[in-house]
């Protein structure tokens, strides 16, 4: 099936989308990503939706910046409004947590925040057929049971994988049609890292000696996720979960008294009830039923900030409170043109001056182009203090800094390390945010370029 006829029917049967409704499309720039985005910009007349691509540079190599802009390169042909930003998972890995892990933890954290931010009905990414084979092969070199089998599941929440029934062939063809070159990762080249592994050395071997094997990985895939979905509605029934925001609730005996073939598949429903965005582990597992077994209270971790705890012959999946990060406040002088490290948040700040390009005019997350009011020879960057305002962009009068972080929906934990440049008491820049409209382009100032990396 051609790509525009499978994302049509996708996108009005499996994973209906509505007039005027926005679609958001995970963009690296790579080859899948890039035919998912060609595809959907040309469906969406047809659609009648809206469609934006977010880039995410995980900060995890080099090449990443140079990548980013090109995928902005490649998001202007397709004449789609394309998100950037920069997280660096090194900085954000928790301990424990592979590479992988982190950059798929961020990366979702990403796309989910944008997706609640702009009203998105679907966040669509571009995995595929060889994706979800690469998927089993590696749960099944784990020794996974039924839930992991099903690999990667073709609707999680407000997430869609509308391409997993195309294989990277049809992929090909559709961007030979499309014209486009797309972005080299030179990181999924990395046999350091089982995905890449898989995918250039394993998969490849076992395809020669038996051509389709990705068609009947793909069907394995499927058929363990229609039995967990059944399996999951039949022990809802019997089990029960009351689920009141990301709390739920199931009494201890219905939970003790299943047999114990059934048990890992019952906690994995009430994480996914939860919202949790993986089951327990099978060490986590084994603790809950040893408690249990012995009779005393609940009280044990399940992962990823999640927590077992028993009351009143009920056992509670509940997210354990996230302890908010103490963090020094700041301030530094920065000379005009100049650069100064921002020890406190590992990021470098550059003013110099620059000509007008047309992205200063649309605004990006960590870049902005100023036209400084005065003749500053010295800009303050600092941390958050209580009474700052700023007049926003396109605003006629000025606001509290704090009301405005709010209503553009700045997670509270990331205020507090936002590094915004002044004037004295006035802010100039908050990155990500707005620019003040004294610094407006347009007038007859010279032009500044300020990045942040």
């Amino acid at each position: 099936m051609h790509l525009l006829d499978h994302l049509f029917d996708f996108f009005t049967s499996r994973a209906p989308v509505e007039p005027q409704q926005r679609l958001l499309v995970a963009f690296s720039g790579g080859p899948d990503s890039t035919a998912l985005a060609w595809g959907l910009r040309r469906l969406a007349p047809r659609l009648g939706a809206a469609v934006t691509a977010a880039h995410l540079d995980h900060g995890l190599d080099p090449g990443a910046p140079a990548r980013a802009r090109r995928a902005g390169e490649l998001a202007a042909r397709l004449e789609l409004p394309l998100i950037v930003e920069r997280r660096e998972v090194p900085r954000l890995r928790r301990p424990g947590e592979s590479p992988e892990a982190a950059a798929r933890r961020v990366r979702y954290g990403f796309l989910a925040e944008h997706a609640e931010r702009l009203g998105a009905r679907w966040v669509a990414t571009g995995h595929h057929r060889d994706d979800q084979a690469e998927t089993v092969l590696l749960r099944l070199r784990q020794g996974s049971g039924l839930a992991g089998l099903a690999g990667i599941r073709e609707r999680h929440g407000r997430v869609v994988r509308p391409l997993l029934g195309l294989g990277r062939d049809d992929l090909a063809s559709a961007l030979a049609e499309s014209g486009l070159t797309p972005v080299t990762d030179p990181t999924n080249a990395d046999l350091a890292t089982p995905r890449n592994r898989a995918r250039r050395l394993l998969l490849p071997r076992l395809a020669e000696r038996s051509p389709g094997l990705d068609r009947r990985l793909s069907r394995l895939a499927a058929a363990a996720c229609g039995a967990t979905a059944r399996l999951h509605e039949l022990l809802a029934a019997r089990l029960r979960p009351r689920v009141a925001g990301q709390v739920v609730e199931v009494e201890l005996g219905r939970l003790t008294e299943l047999p114990a073939p059934l048990r890992s598949f019952a906690l994995a429903l009430l994480h996914e009830r939860a919202g949790a965005p993986y089951p327990p582990s099978t060490r986590a597992a084994s603790e809950l039923f040893r408690q249990l077994e012995r009779g005393a209270g609940v009280g044990c971790d399940c992962g990823d900030g999640w927590r077992w705890r028993s009351t009143g012959g009920r056992l509670l999946l509940e997210r354990r409170p996230e302890p908010t990060p103490a963090l020094a406040s700041f301030a530094y002088r920065v000379p005009l043109p100049g650069e100064i490290e921002l020890a406190e948040i590992s990021r470098r700040l550059r003013i110099a001056p620059a000509a007008v390009e047309g992205w200063m005019l649309r605004g990006r997350p960590w870049s902005a182009g100023l036209a400084l009011p005065g003749s500053p020879r010295t800009l303050a960057v600092r941390s958050r203090r209580p009474g700052d305002r700023i007049r926003p962009l396109g605003c006629d009068h000025d606001r509290r800094l704090k009301e405005v972080l709010i209503d553009r929906r700045v997670p509270r934990l990331e205020r507090g390390r936002l590094p915004l440049l002044c004037d004295g008491a006035r802010v100039l820049w908050a990155p990500g945010v707005t620019i003040d409209e004294s610094c407006r382009i347009g007038r007859d100032r010279p032009v500044w370029k300020a990045e942040i990396s």
